[in-house]
């Protein structure tokens, strides 16, 4: 609009100077009835100037500018066209730039990719059916593969999840030997050391259940050995009061066969025995009772007195009694209170025999040497005997004494085979008696009291040969040997003889 308003002469000179300035091959003013205003060209083909066609189209859209690229002999121009306002019939400039080497050559290959996509576009329809068809059949083959690509992959995956199932099965079995391959880096190789490692912990935690189980039958049947060789009667009830376990001695004192009752209510067992439905009342009485533990002593049907103690289970609730015969134990006990009257005894009277000693010796040692021979030869004589006397009342005190508390074992480890025999040796001037030895080689050493088993041996001796009547011969069978008895191992050392034996 300015360029407009401005003398023709200055018009001129400004667009010409404008020219030079931007390098342009033309400037032209076209006014708004299409005349050219002004018109400067540095390039001859471009020296009479035409009003652009397509302005009218192109600026009815709202665009104010237009540019395009024109295709020339030696190369392309850049047509730049400006609307100088905003309305209809606005004055137009019209400029043409000649583009640099870098330019031209990026134009001509625009150019022919516009005709290649001309041409593509003519062969558009042959194209999409050919490509339609390719496609299609690339599509087809490409699903087939993809199935036969999934049921490879299928069957290789389902290959190791079927081995693990029928591994999981196996382990089900209880075989705990199976394994899995673990080769590989992927889900299933984890997933399969996972088993393994399962599989080798329950192998683990199944030999010490084993081991456990078999420690807990050894000491069962070292506990059963135990309570079948001791002397009081046991029997076991359950938490419902159901026999389960009787020793040999609870045989005895009941006088009837308990095992073949096992598993009997106290009740039902009363019913079956009569002669020990007191004992069963008792177990039931101190049952209802909750007590944790009791004694008592109570009489069978038969007049016998038995003195029970009970106590009561705490993994079920169920009973063990243990019972002896009321008269054994009176008379253990009538042997504990003798024994305190031997100790108390012995005490007393072995206390004034070191004083007598100790004054012989001093008597002796002080008036030996002053008497003459025949009142010394005296004094010697009576203070050796007042000596060795006390010496034998020590000894009888002390074996008295010994009556009143129990022997205290002293065990050492040592063989058993040369006591023995050292034993034996003692007796072998003996004339009438005689010995057969028959002494294991493989008898192990053990902790045993070597004073006590000399003790055992000499009685029995001694006692076979005090049984048996002069002049009558005596022989002696010693067997000493391993035996086995309940899964444990036992050394039993055997005495016989050849006497009359016991009356029943």
């Amino acid at each position: 609009t300015e360029l407009q308003a401005l003398a023709p002469a200055e018009r001129d000179a400004r667009l010409l100077q404008a020219l030079d300035d931007l390098d342009a091959l033309e400037l032209s003013l076209f006014g708004t009835d299409r005349s050219v205003l002004a018109s400067y060209a540095a390039d001859p083909r471009f020296v009479l100037p035409r009003y652009p066609e397509q302005v009218p189209a192109s600026f009815a859209g709202g665009r104010d500018y237009l540019y395009q690229l024109e295709p020339r002999d030696d190369g392309y121009v850049l047509h730049l066209v400006l609307a100088l306002d905003s309305s209809r019939n606005a004055p137009v400039l019209q400029a043409r730039f000649g583009l640099d080497p870098v330019l031209q050559t990026l134009a001509s290959r625009i150019e022919d990719q516009a005709r290649a996509y001309q041409r593509l576009s003519y062969l558009r329809g042959a194209l999409r059916y050919t490509l339609s068809a390719v496609l299609s059949f690339v599509l087809l083959a490409s699903a087939l593969g993809a199935v036969f690509l999934a049921l490879a992959l299928a069957r290789r995956i389902a290959r190791p999840i079927q081995r693990l199932a029928a591994a999981t099965e196996a382990v089900a079995q209880g075989d705990l030997t199976v394994k899995l391959d673990e080769a590989g880096d992927d889900e299933l190789t984890a997933l399969a050391r996972g088993f393994n490692r399962m599989t080798r912990r329950l192998t683990e935690a199944d030999q010490r259940v084993r081991a456990g189980q078999a420690e807990l039958e050894t000491e069962r049947a070292y506990l059963a050995a135990v309570i079948e060789r001791i002397r009081s009667g046991v029997i076991t009830f359950d938490g419902r009061l159901r026999l389960t376990t009787a020793n040999s001695a609870a045989h005895d004192l009941l006088e009837a066969e308990l095992l073949s009752l096992r598993g009997l209510t106290t009740t039902e067992l009363a019913a079956a025995l009569p002669a020990t439905a007191p004992l069963l009342l008792a177990l039931e009485r101190g049952y209802a009772t909750g007590s944790a533990e009791w004694r008592e002593e109570l009489a069978l049907a038969d007049d016998r007195r038995l003195f029970l103690r009970v106590a009561r289970l705490p993994e079920d609730g169920g009973l063990v009694a243990v019972f002896d015969d009321a008269g054994e134990v009176g008379r253990l006990q009538r042997e504990t209170a003798w024994g305190e009257v031997a100790r108390r005894l012995a005490h007393e009277i072995k206390n004034p025999l070191t004083p007598i000693q100790l004054a012989a010796e001093r008597l002796r040692h002080r008036y030996l040497t002053r008497l003459g021979p025949e009142d010394g030869q005296v004094l010697d004589r009576a203070t050796q005997t007042i000596v060795n006397q006390v010496d034998a009342l020590k000894t009888m005190v002390n074996a008295f004494s010994d009556y009143a508390k129990a022997p205290r074992l002293r065990p050492e480890r040592q063989a058993l085979a040369p006591l023995v025999q050292e034993i034996v040796e003692l007796y072998r001037g003996e004339d009438r008696l005689s010995f057969q030895i028959e002494l294991d080689s493989q008898l192990p050493a053990l902790r045993l009291d070597s004073g006590r088993i000399r003790q055992l041996l000499h009685n029995l001796i001694s006692n076979a040969c005090e049984a048996q009547p002069a002049p009558q011969p005596v022989l002696l069978s010693i067997t000493a040997q391993v035996v086995s008895e309940a899964s444990r191992a036992f050394v039993e050392l055997l005495v016989a003889d050849n006497g009359p034996g016991v009356d029943a």
